[in-house]
């Protein structure tokens, strides 16, 4: 099960990388908003 929210965030996400840092993996998200055109980086999912 997903959630609330979560298919309709992946609808929106152009792009997803795997950093590796000093302090461990890091996912970075890159979302655009079709509609609102809203860019957003989301770093570890936050």
């Amino acid at each position: 099960m997903y959630p609330i929210g979560y298919l309709d965030r992946m609808a929106d996400l152009v792009a997803v990388w795997e950093v590796g840092l000093s302090d461990g993996v890091h996912k970075i998200e890159f979302e655009h908003g079709t509609t609102s055109g809203k860019r957003v980086v989301y770093v570890d999912g936050k």
